[in-house]
């Protein structure tokens, strides 16, 4: 046998079996359902990343004066409404404060579903439903419907209409156009305001005493106080007068009872009824300066209080204009971070050591470590400092509480100063210390609403409106951006690909 024989060539491979391909009509369809699953698939997909995004969602507002926030206050008591909030508006959408407007109940939207938003209603570019809406809410005439936020609380049951122009507080008049500019936008202010007067039963009272040379909270001029009754009324307090002298028994809706700038000493019945106001957990805030008289020295005493009879004086062209920029922690001036009041021609307010017993006081403020409390201050006389004076930094205002005989709270509020509540004060001819300067409206209002435990409305601000500064560079700079564009940027390029042609090289 020969060898080619004995081991005969192994058969070739067999080529592996053929796949077996869909037949041309059946390709088609293959296709199609392929397509389908996909599309079926990514729109699960889509459906599920927007179901989280609905639900899960961070929202941050990178605007400089947080336009596109509101405060922590407003957002409680809108979480905390129970009946819906129906609310139209009939903004014609002229100018920016429309749209800063609508912005803004749509934050409030954002956090309560009973706060409902409906569509703007533009009654200059469709008149329809003017009339229906002019007669639901008892507007008489074409220009009393426009520019109108109307809420409606339960229905229907309680209404309350906010005007555009409300939302806006003015500056300086412009010279040129004659017009005043824009400055803070209160929209928060006012809606907060209104939900408020809409959710409450009842409003809370406050009462300024009167029969001791008091300011009056009528007057519209120097030094009245009426800007800080406008301010309270949109809080939803009830703004009234009281003589302790006439008065058999104080009012049931009596929260607080207010004293500014008494010149002539309460009577012993007037403190009498004060001392038993208190006891039954009253509330009480004094503001009185250098000049004012107003005794109560027996409740002063009884609170742990020292009203000293000096004047806090800080060695500068305006010697008693003290500028506030740092408090002590607490719930009145907790908003007040980072803003100034100018409580001007104040005197120092202390506390007692030991305080007496179940009373608890903080100082919220104090003056400058620079300043000091002068005991002999006459107006034109030099001043200086000396052994018969406070040292610095004297406390100008002091916050105080205590249980009362029906375990209530009674708390006690004394500044000493009178000056940062009043529409305006003129000295040398420049206004000072009046209650639109800096943060004193916030105070005169923080004040208030830790005095009748309404802490809820303390810290809703307003938002400043101004153009952003526009930066010109100076030369160093320039000739920076210059190198960074045309030599630093393209040298980074140019290296890095020298870089990589001799890596592939290698």
């Amino acid at each position: 046998m020969s060898p080619d024989t004995a081991n005969p060539p192994s058969a070739p491979p067999s080529p592996p079996a053929a796949i077996t391909k869909p037949t041309g009509a059946a390709r088609p369809w293959l296709q199609v359902a392929n397509v389908a699953m996909a599309a079926i698939l990514g729109l699960v997909i889509l459906a599920e990343v927007n179901y989280l995004n609905n639900r899960h969602y961070l929202r941050i507002d990178l605007t400089s004066n947080r336009r596109y926030s509101i405060s922590p206050k407003s957002i409680q008591i809108l979480r905390s409404l129970e009946f819906p909030i129906r609310v139209e508006t009939s903004f014609t959408m002229g100018n920016d404060v429309h749209v800063m407007a609508r912005d803004l109940l749509a934050e409030y939207a954002e956090y309560s579903d009973q706060f409902i938003l409906g569509e703007n209603k533009n009654f200059i570019q469709d008149p329809t439903g003017l009339e229906e809406f002019a007669a639901r809410y008892k507007l008489s005439s074409f220009e009393e419907a426009l520019d109108k936020v109307v809420l409606e609380y339960r229905g229907g049951e309680r209404l309350r209409i906010v005007k555009l122009e409300e939302m806006m507080k003015y500056g300086r008049v412009n010279p040129s156009t004659g017009q005043p500019s824009a400055s803070t936008f209160q929209g928060e202010e006012k809606i907060t305001s209104a939900i408020l007067d809409l959710t409450e039963g009842r409003k809370t009272g406050v009462y300024f005493t009167v029969g001791h040379g008091e300011l009056d909270i009528k007057t519209l001029s120097a030094p009245g106080l009426s800007k800080w009754r406008a301010l309270l009324d949109l809080e939803n307090y009830k703004v009234d007068t009281i003589d302790l002298l006439s008065e058999e028994e104080l009012p049931e809706d009596c929260d607080v009872i207010v004293i500014v700038r008494a010149k002539d000493p309460f009577r012993p019945e007037e403190e009498e009824a004060l001392k038993k106001y208190l006891d039954g957990g009253g509330h009480l805030l004094l503001l009185a300066g250098f000049r004012d008289r107003p005794g109560l020295e027996s409740i002063l005493s009884d609170w742990g209080i020292d009203l000293r009879n000096d004047v806090v004086c800080l060695l500068q062209p305006r010697l008693t204009e003290i500028v506030i920029g740092e408090y002590l922690p607490h719930p009145i001036t907790a908003p007040l971070k980072g803003q100034r009041i100018t409580p001007y021609q104040a005197r120092s307010v202390s506390l007692l050591e030991p305080l007496p017993d179940g009373v608890e006081g903080t100082i919220l403020f104090q003056s400058p470590a620079e300043a000091w409390g002068e005991t002999r201050w006459q107006r034109g006389a030099p001043v200086k400092e000396d052994a018969d004076d406070h040292e610095g930094p004297v406390p100008m205002a002091v916050a105080l509480e205590r249980k009362g005989d029906d375990d209530e709270k009674a708390r006690v509020a004394v500044v000493g100063s009178a000056f940062f509540v009043m529409n305006s004060r003129s000295f040398l001819g420049m206004p000072v210390a009046q209650i639109e300067e800096g943060a004193n409206d916030d105070l005169a209002l923080n004040l208030i609403g830790w005095l009748t435990a309404r802490e809820r409305v303390i810290g809703v601000a307003g938002k400043k409106i101004g153009i952003p500064k526009v930066r010109i560079l100076e030369k160093g700079d320039r000739i920076t951006i210059y190198l960074f564009c045309l030599a630093i940027l393209p040298g980074i390029c140019l290296v890095a690909g020298l870089f990589v042609w001799w890596v592939r090289r290698g």
